[in-house]
């Protein structure tokens, strides 16, 4: 049977504890989460209330991860229980990981001239444009509405106002224009629900979910001297606005270098080459061997393919060089090669998504 996406509920739980969730009421009809609970090694289960959806069935899925393009499957052994006043159970007997994400997504009812989205799912990058269709089983004259929900804000869409004129169609368009800002934000979800009107009833494709990937992003890495004798984690963050790229290395107590975050040239970040450099990492006296302050350069470089090196979306390896150097004193200037990994880390859970963790 083929099924359609109608909305998506989300919010974070660890193994072993009972967590409720203070989320303010929306203003538009919605899926909120009241209650989870875990058992180690046992059930997962959690409560939810439908809030005007319309829905009349549902379905939970599971993910492992927030990442980039993932894919949502069926919890078949899921089971879900009507409890009254728009409030239901979730149970799962045996959760799919020890890690994961499950959501619940619902399907509504229909109405007159039918209307719905030709696709359900988007996905979109900070800075684009999505062109999502609205379609109608007859030629349709009027203003449609839709509602606005999910974790993302004004900020990411200030442009839609929850209606479009349509003049005598049979389709409409609903641009939706992602802004591009500067900073690594949680998993966002934008949720548009088409409006029965007089006249006008929606289909099972009424709601369209877009995500939206973040151009921004951390990436833990670790540098390895050729000498075998330095292991040297690190983080880099990487900003990307338009057509500039920013990167700032950020260190702290668990890493090698000072907090920062010191800022760094990002050259080149494609999917098959990779080049950055960050340069005047200060190194105080009291932490160098000499008891001279010194200042650090670290440079990566990595070209798919090139040396046995890869270049991915989620996954770097390439050469790397680490200088370090005295003011003042250049003859001590020590210059240590070796090699690079880096690692995307994933976009951190919004607020509204359910995530298993590993037992303690």
């Amino acid at each position: 049977m083929k099924t359609h996406l109608k909305t998506v509920l989300p919010a974070l739980v660890a193994l072993g504890f009972l967590a409720t969730f203070p989320i303010p009421m929306p203003a538009v009809p919605a899926f909120r989460i009241e209650t989870i609970q875990m058992v180690p090694g046992g059930p997962l289960e959690f409560t939810f209330r439908d809030e005007g959806t319309g829905a009349t069935a549902y379905q939970v899925e599971y993910s492992p991860d927030l990442g980039v393009n993932v894919s949502w499957t069926p919890e078949l052994y899921a089971a879900i229980t009507s409890l009254g006043h728009g409030l239901h159970r979730v149970t799962i007997p045996a959760p799919a990981g020890s890690k994961g994400f499950y959501r619940v997504v619902g399907f509504g009812p229909s109405g007159d001239v039918i209307i719905e989205f030709a696709t359900t799912a988007f996905q979109v990058t900070e800075g684009e444009t999505a062109f999502p269709v609205i379609t109608f089983s007859a030629p349709f004259t009027g203003t449609l509405r839709y509602t606005i929900s999910g974790t993302a804000t004004t900020d990411d869409f200030g442009q839609l106002t929850g209606e479009i004129q349509v003049v005598n169609s049979t389709t409409a368009s609903l641009p939706i224009t992602v802004a591009d800002n500067e900073t690594i934000d949680p998993l966002r979800v934008l949720i548009l629900t088409l409006e029965a009107d007089d006249g006008v009833r929606v289909g099972l494709s009424s709601r369209l979910v877009v995500t939206i990937e973040d151009r921004d992003a951390r990436w833990e890495g670790t540098f390895f001297s050729e000498k075998g004798n330095a292991s040297l984690p690190f983080s880099l963050e990487i900003i990307r606005t338009g057509a500039t790229t920013e990167g700032r290395l950020v260190g702290g107590s668990s890493h090698f270098f000072p907090e920062g975050p010191f800022s760094g040239t990002i050259a080149t970040h494609t999917s098959t080459a990779f080049l950055a450099s960050i340069e005047g990492i200060p190194l105080p006296a009291g932490s160098t061997l000499l008891g001279l302050p010194a200042e650090m350069a670290l440079f990566l470089n990595a070209v798919h393919g090139e040396n046995g090196y890869a270049v991915g979306d989620h996954f770097i390896h390439g050469e790397a060089l680490l200088r370090t150097s005295y003011p003042g004193h250049p003859h001590l200037t020590t210059a240590n090669a070796g090699s690079f990994i880096m690692q995307r880390v994933p976009p951190p859970p919004s607020e509204r998504e359910v995530e298993l963790t590993p037992a303690p």
